[in-house]
């Protein structure tokens, strides 16, 4: 850039940050008012009120940063024509048109940030917000619901429970059984599942993402075991101490599980599993899914149901995630980062 060009584009920059400084101040406060001062009234946390304020930002930048740009134009102009600095310029032979230059490379900034803020920033941070103000206002109804006393942190809604252990219940039911107040509760783990899952959640998107996921459903099937393929000759050929579950052609393999001879490790199996996690391979280090161990489960059973086989390969196995998109290059990266634990883990 010639020296023109930066002295332009440093008479315009000063008024422009002002100016976004300024407008955008001016243009967050009916936001704050509006969506996030009965949050921030209610004491929520300080990095909270802080996150908020980022958050609204996106909506205040996408009007002050053209009309900042504009003031910084005004301004900038303005000063040069009243101390005759465009006299100059036109008697040293710079042509409007070549004026125009630097400017034209500030506009294009402003319409790509303007744009990116639009398109991009502005719905993800409005789409973050409410899952924040959800997600405070939701832990606040776990720990400060009451029994006959109106509840009315939700924005222009007011909550009333006579009794909190069926509100409670009324909450597990809404998300498949879960008791998400508790402070304990890992959602991984159906165990703690207070009864089985009565709804499916299903609505229009959910729906339209099940017809698509049917519609490459063989596709889908066969690559998996197209890898699982891969992956198994790979494991065979080089571990001492796991070995593939075994599959059939006609499988459609979600997980596929890895046995690891237990006798053969110096640590427990879920310590290799969380070591073959920790180099990066996505996995299930214990599969929980065991329907005989589920609490809940048993008073719906006919008898003393029990699977002590899906148990025994359960402890001594741990589940592969897999993907589709998965090929030789996934399938050599697993068995390697397997035989790289081995070598810290195995015996002898």
């Amino acid at each position: 850039m010639r020296i023109f060009d930066r002295y332009v584009v440093r008479e315009v920059l000063l008024p422009f940050v002002l100016s976004v400084l300024l407008l955008t101040f001016l243009l967050i406060i009916p936001p704050v008012l509006r969506d996030a001062y009965p949050l921030i009234a209610k004491g929520v946390d300080v990095w909270i009120v802080a996150r908020v304020l980022v958050l609204l930002l996106p909506q205040a930048l996408a009007i002050s940063i053209p009309m900042a740009v504009l003031l910084g134009l005004l301004i900038a102009f303005g000063r040069l024509s009243a101390d005759r600095e465009f006299v100059a310029m036109q008697s040293c032979g710079v042509s409007i048109y070549r004026l125009l230059r630097p400017l034209a490379v500030i506009a294009l900034a402003a319409t790509a940030g303007t744009g990116y803020i639009m398109i991009i920033a502005r719905p993800d941070a409005n789409q973050a917000f409410r899952e924040l103000v959800f997600k405070e206002v939701a832990s606040r109804v776990e720990s400060k619901i009451q029994p006959r006393v109106l509840f009315t942190d939700f924005p222009n809604r007011v909550l009333y429970a006579r009794d909190v252990d069926l509100f409670r219940r009324a909450l597990a039911h809404a998300d498949r059984g879960k008791p998400s107040w508790r402070n304990d509760f890992n959602d991984r783990d159906p165990n703690q599942f207070l009864f089985p899952a009565l709804n499916l959640h299903t609505d229009e998107l959910s729906c339209a993402i099940g017809l698509a996921s049917l519609a490459r459903l063989d596709d889908t099937i066969l690559r998996r075991l197209t890898f699982v393929a891969e992956f198994t000759g790979c494991l065979i050929d080089r571990s001492r101490v796991c070995r593939p579950y075994g599959y059939t052609p006609n499988d459609s393999p979600f997980v596929y599980p890895v046995i690891v001879d237990v006798d053969a490790i110096t640590c427990t199996k879920r310590q290799f599993a969380e070591a073959v996690l920790a180099e990066g391979i996505g996995l299930n280090v214990h599969y929980q899914y065991v329907v005989a161990d589920w609490p809940w489960a048993k008073p719906y059973l006919a008898d003393r149901f029990d699977t002590p086989n899906a148990r025994s390969i359960r402890d001594q196995s741990f589940c592969l995630y897999l993907n589709e998109n998965y090929g030789l290059s996934e399938a050599s990266d697993c068995a390697n980062a397997i035989v790289k634990v081995e070598r810290h883990r195995a015996r002898g």
